[in-house]
């Protein structure tokens, strides 16, 4: 298996799936996952990468942890959950015995093993539930951040636009005030040539 390039160290409970992928089919992930019962390569193998978008490891299900207390019996149960004990029920049998074992290692646990067991698959669910729900308003949060950054750019276009606008409606009342004041010299020139004259030479001399 192809050790995660990223410096993030696996959480204590992928790393114990991630030696047993190792030892019973040489990190080979497709081969381990084979044995295990209703459980898709994907949804495995995601358990040793990080999430892009939480940023974390995502955790072992229960589904994932009984699958493989049934399809390796040999493991210890109070290992692979809470690191407790050694690895295999017994330690000093080969690879090759664990055939002799029974097909159900929970079969031949203590009541108290059955009750702990039972007891951390429920609070593995409940952890997934609550980092769903984690997930989900950081997506939320996330989309709000966007819109709101997307309204201050709008909103920012739009204060540019009126300033351009406004400009724009000056000029053009200027130039209208413009074309007003020469029809107006031009009436006067039509009506008395002298009137607009004097009123041009007055300007003149207002201007002096």
């Amino acid at each position: 298996m192809k050790g995660e390039k990223n410096k993030t160290p696996l959480p204590d409970e992928n790393e114990r799936v991630k030696q047993l992928v190792e030892h019973f089919s040489s990190g080979n992930v497709s081969a381990f996952v084979e044995k295990l019962q209703d459980v898709l390569y994907q949804s495995f193998n995601r358990i040793f990468h990080i999430d892009r978008r939480s940023g974390i490891y995502p955790g072992v299900s229960s589904d994932i942890f009984t699958a493989i207390i049934k399809a390796y019996p040999e493991v210890n149960p109070q290992w692979l959950l809470i690191g407790k004990g050694r690895m295999f029920a017994e330690e000093g049998k080969k690879q090759g015995d664990a055939a002799q074992l029974s097909t159900n290692r929970l079969d031949h646990d203590t009541i108290s093993d059955r009750d702990l067991i039972a007891m951390f698959l429920r609070v593995s669910d409940a952890q997934t539930l609550i980092l769903n729900d984690i997930r989900s308003k950081m997506a939320q949060e996330t989309t709000q951040a966007i819109i709101s950054d997307s309204v201050r750019t709008v909103e920012a276009n739009l204060t540019d636009v009126r300033k351009k606008v406004t400009t724009l409606v000056e000029r053009q009342e200027l130039a209208i005030e413009e074309i007003r004041d020469q029809f107006s010299q031009l009436r006067l020139q039509k009506t008395d040539p002298s009137k607009g004259l004097r009123k041009k030479l007055g300007r003149n001399d207002g201007n002096e």
